[in-house]
């Protein structure tokens, strides 16, 4: 068993031991749902790897050589039209398609049930989400997931859920190259703008197709990649590793593959991603023992009160209802006024995006010679303001999660001074973490139940507005011909004159983009505060309801001398366990 299996194993049995000594000693315990929500999210845990690369670069051969078998299609020009989500699995090997409406269709698994679901032989392939596939890996890692993409001439063509669901969840991103060829601007530009962006764990480079080179050609394309790639990288270490998926796929002890497939599992085992999840998932761990230590704390002063004490306690808690209702309606007046300074923080920035796109289309049409003015200005400029409206989307959400953190952290430090200042009978000694718990929660629209974007380890902002926003609608549609005197203005050779006519026509059509940037943030912005104040209130009542419970509990069995005490779990107990 590898480093990050014996620590990931070791946190689960932490947490199943605790909740076994909840369940039998501590049944209201507040923390038992968010304890079997942590256990389940260590048994899922999954080290992702996706491969990225043009068309004709060899991802599905590479694929099939990790996987040592020819099963994906490679052998027709362009091949993967689908994500393909391969698993291990100890049974037999299997393969659902996932439908776009949820619906599950199994299938025996094969190379020609798969070439069904390329370009070449493709249909319906836009109702398909993704297809799931199981089959034994038990060379590589129990708990590894391949994600092959689709093949796309130019990266930034890429489906949404490919840069924004998988990129980000990943512990390690392939990016496949053509050794054969120049890395084309697409490529850097998907890299530098997206990948490194969004990405979580590290990236590897392949250059494929070395067994078309020999050594000197090799040494001199290395230099090359080694180049380019470092303007991309800057100071970020990288490694490229030279090989052939082909000569691979023949024979898994190839050496340069042996090379790549031990670095690959190297990483999975001790890299950075695995250090962040394994750092990640000890923090709740942690927390969520010392809430319990709290909790403790809380039940102990409710038994050693006096009769009086908890009466008193009691009537408090009879009047605390009206009181909270008062509270609410302040806080939700003052969650409104964050939430409009949080969007028009977002709309500044957003503003500061429209007048640099429209100074950059500007000087595009300003310094444009070619003969081709209508082509430029149809198809060029429509993928500038796409791009660059992208990066912005990149760059500033993970900003927006940041302030609906902080809105978050305010919102529950209120509760837990609202019960501190009104059930101050007993004194208890609590903290704002034992009604925040630990249930951090960013959501995707798209209903993901991944545990990486539930719990918090990666946020999904960028995901979520991208898929408000939503594809084409930050690719603009601008067409010349529909304006006859520009027509005649092209038929006449009156470049410039033609330049002044066009470039308001642009302008309004990334009037329209930043409208959609501004509809989708917002509604992004309003969704989340919803749910996050939502999410609050009821880990703010389930905190009064348990105390409640402990608190007629103790009442009752003092007035009933046959029940029990409330069982009583010594610090030392969660000592043990966490040892």
């Amino acid at each position: 068993m590898d480093i990050y299996e014996q620590k990931r194993e070791s946190l689960m049995n932490q947490c199943e031991n605790l909740l076994g000594l909840l369940n039998n000693r501590l049944p209201n315990s507040l923390y038992q749902s968010t304890l079997i929500d942590l256990i389940s999210d260590l048994q899922s845990d999954g080290q992702m790897i996706t491969i990225l690369g043009e068309f004709k670069r060899g991802k599905s051969t590479l694929l099939n050589a990790l996987i040592r078998t020819a099963l994906l299609p490679s052998d027709v020009t362009p091949t993967t039209a689908t994500i393909n989500v391969i698993k291990h699995t100890q049974n037999h090997s299997k393969m659902d398609i996932v439908m776009q409406d949820g619906k599950v269709i199994s299938k025996e698994l094969s190379n020609a049930g798969l070439r069904k679901f390329t370009f070449e032989e493709g249909e319906d392939i836009k109702q398909i989400h993704h297809i799931d596939i199981e089959m034994p890996l038990n060379h590589l890692s129990e708990n590894i997931v391949l994600i092959d993409t689709p093949g796309v001439g130019d990266l930034n063509e890429h489906r949404l859920d490919v840069t924004y669901s998988y990129v980000p969840r990943s512990s390690i991103v392939i990016f496949v190259f053509d050794a054969t060829t120049p890395i084309r601007k697409t490529e850097l530009d998907y890299l530098k703008d997206t990948v490194l962006k969004l990405k979580f764990g590290e990236i590897i480079f392949v250059a494929n197709f070395i067994d078309r080179l020999d050594e000197e050609e090799w040494e001199e394309t290395k230099d090359y990649m080694d180049s380019r790639l470092r303007k991309i990288m800057g100071d970020e270490p990288f490694k490229l590793f030279p090989l052939s998926s082909r000569d691979a796929l023949v024979n898994d002890k190839e050496p340069d593959f042996t090379n790549f497939t031990t670095y690959l599992l190297d990483q999975l085992n001790d890299g950075d991603a695995s250090h962040a999840k394994l750092e990640f998932f000890s923090k709740r761990v942690k927390s969520i023992f010392k809430q319990v230590e709290e909790e403790i704390q809380a039940i102990e002063v409710i038994r050693n009160a006096s009769v009086k004490e908890l009466e008193d306690a009691q009537k408090q808690l009879e009047t605390f209802s009206d009181k909270t209702s008062n509270y609410l309606e302040t806080l939700a007046d003052y969650i409104k006024n964050r939430e409009e300074e949080i969007i028009s923080l977002t709309f500044k920035s957003i503003s500061h995006l429209e007048t640099d796109l429209k100074e950059t289309i500007r000087e595009n049409i300003y310094i444009y010679e070619g003969a081709k003015f209508q082509s430029f200005v149809e198809k060029n400029i429509p993928l500038i303001i796409k791009n660059k409206s992208k990066l912005w989307i990149n760059q500033y959400s993970p900003q927006i999660d940041i302030l609906l953190k902080k809105l978050e952290q305010e919102i529950v430090k209120g509760f837990s001074a609202l019960f501190q200042k009104e059930m101050n009978v007993l004194r208890l000694k609590h903290s704002s973490g034992q009604i925040e718990g630990i249930n951090t929660s960013v959501k995707l629209n798209s209903g993901s139940a991944d545990m990486a974007i539930k719990s918090g380890l990666i946020t999904a902002g960028a995901g979520t507005i991208m898929a408000i926003v939503s594809g084409g609608l930050l690719l603009p549609f601008i067409t010349m011909a529909g304006f006859p005197f520009i027509n005649k203005l092209l038929a006449e050779r009156k470049l410039e004159q033609l330049k002044d006519e066009v470039t308001p026509l642009v302008e309004k059509e990334i009037n329209g983009v930043i409208e959609n940037i501004r509809a989708a943030t917002r509604t992004y912005i309003e969704s989340e505060v919803n749910h996050l104040q939502e999410k609050a209130l009821n880990r703010f009542k389930e905190y009064v309801v348990s105390y409640e419970q402990n608190l007629e509990y103790e009442i009752s069995r003092r007035a009933n001398k046959k029940m029990k005490e409330i069982s009583s779990i010594e610090l030392q107990d969660l000592l043990l366990i966490q040892q």
